[in-house]
């Protein structure tokens, strides 16, 4: 159990940096949003790229964690794996460690907790289902007016509108196929005029497809269920969302006429299970009471999308901002997994091997591995002698001086056995604070000599 744990720990470095750049990237967001005062529509676009960036960081710190490894170690593209699965196996020493694995147990208990998230997600899928199934259409007669005024204001690739006695207010349905429901005692309750106001914003939702975007947010959320700011992220994409819908129903009715609308729907509220993620015209009192003073302020804007041009600068804003903090983790992830693996080696090691090993200077790690003047050799071949003849010389490794003289041995072995007999190699080392050395191996391979 404990090894299962420490083995999960060597991931910690890389996970503290993802977790870094989210809660740089929700921070900026909800800055970005709160500024944002008159524009729905703004807001809305600036959490739901915001969240969508964030799905894709952990890919954006592998493809710049491997570039950087890649750039570290300048032999022929072949190579770099080699010395990038190394670097990523650097961060092993830590699970070696007889201390207690407290890195792989927390990590172990985010696990568990996506785990539970998502299946309360699926809870959420399976009931929907079943809300759909026990729908049914209504009358022809009570709708076909109502439909016709939708088709008109929304164009005719509108949802199906069903009735159900199992919700208490209009809600839309399914990330695929989708449908209005309509709690069956309201075509009783509320007139033409009410159904349509409620009926455009529900088709709205509908038609931008933000059923999808709900369950992508509480996926997420399932993920990173213990991030605060994921939950007030999401918080203020679901406002910024009815607002937007809100805006195509002002479009059509005056703000007082619909905000006495929500009003009158907010009296026979009941409210949805947690788990759903189903947008509805009503979810709270409490967003009540803001959204109608925002449909009050007279300097609201109802565009209901932003231009082309608006989104690719925001767009541009996140997705960049997100590239440049994975390029900067790349450097930054070697600094941390070495640290680590030292601390647990410092603590497990014999006093006496320490102190020698702090006496010889020998404690510094590689961080860069050059070769210079190899032209007759392939950089596979180099590779496979390294390996068939057990060097221990990687990135990240513990520099050792009789490494490298065994490094120039093979090399001169390697020149010699392509005809270059009067090859010379020597090593230059240079200091990389803190801690660290690059290696440079210069070969002068002269004159070839053929023939024995």
């Amino acid at each position: 159990m404990t090894g299962g744990f420490s083995a999960l720990g060597s991931a910690a470095p890389s996970v503290i940096i993802l977790l870094a750049i989210v809660t740089l990237l929700l921070l900026a967001a909800i800055v970005v949003h709160r500024s944002i005062r008159q524009s729905p529509a703004a807001r809305h676009a600036v959490m739901l790229i915001t969240l969508v960036t964030i799905g894709f960081c952990p890919m954006m710190v592998v493809v710049a964690r491997l570039a950087w490894v890649k750039a570290q170690v300048r032999l022929p593209k072949s190579n770099a794996f080699d010395y990038s699965a190394a670097f990523f196996n650097s961060a092993e020493q830590v699970g070696s460690s007889t201390h207690f694995p407290f890195a792989g147990v927390l990590l172990g208990l985010w696990a568990g907790g996506s785990l539970a998230g998502l299946m309360r997600l699926i809870l959420g899928l399976r009931a929907m289902r079943l809300m759909r199934q026990s729908a049914k259409p209504p009358a022809p007669e009570s709708m076909a007016q109502l439909r016709n005024r939708l088709t008109t204001a929304l164009g005719s690739n509108l949802p199906e509108i069903l009735v159900s006695e199992q919700v208490g207010v209009p809600v839309a349905l399914g990330c695929l196929q989708l449908i209005v429901l309509l709690p069956t005692c309201f075509l009783e309750r509320f007139n033409d005029f009410q159904l349509f106001q409620m009926l455009v914003h529900e088709c709205a939702h509908a038609l931008r497809r933000d059923t999808l975007a709900g369950f992508y947010q509480r996926l997420l959320a399932s993920v990173l269920w213990f991030h605060p700011l994921i939950y007030i992220a999401n918080r203020f994409l679901d406002r910024a969302r009815e607002e937007v819908c809100d805006n195509y129903v002002l479009q059509f009715v005056p703000s007082r006429e619909y905000s006495r609308t929500l009003l009158l729907v907010a009296q026979s509220l009941s409210p949805l299970p947690n788990q759903w993620f189903a947008p509805t015209v009503i979810r709270s009192a409490y967003q009540l009471e803001n959204r109608v003073a925002g449909l009050l302020n007279p300097r609201r804007s109802i565009m209901t999308r932003l231009t082309s041009k608006k989104m690719a600068v925001i767009a541009a804003g996140f997705i960049g901002s997100a590239l440049v903090l994975s390029c900067l983790s790349a450097t930054l992830g070697p600094a941390l997994a070495p640290s680590a693996a030292a601390q647990a080696q410092d603590q497990t090691a014999e006093p006496s091997s320490s102190k020698d090993k702090e006496s010889s200077g020998e404690n510094k790690r590689v961080r860069e591995i050059n070769f210079d003047g190899i032209n007759s050799i392939s950089s596979t071949e180099v590779l496979d002698r390294l390996k068939k003849e057990k060097v221990p010389l990687s990135l990240e490794s513990e520099y050792d001086p009789t490494t490298t003289k065994k490094v120039e041995v093979l090399l001169k072995r390697l020149e010699t056995e392509h005809g270059h007999r009067s090859a010379t190699v020597h090593t230059k080392v240079r200091d990389i604070p803190p801690g660290a050395v690059g290696i440079t191996f210069v070969v002068s391979e002269g004159p070839k000599v053929n023939g024995q």
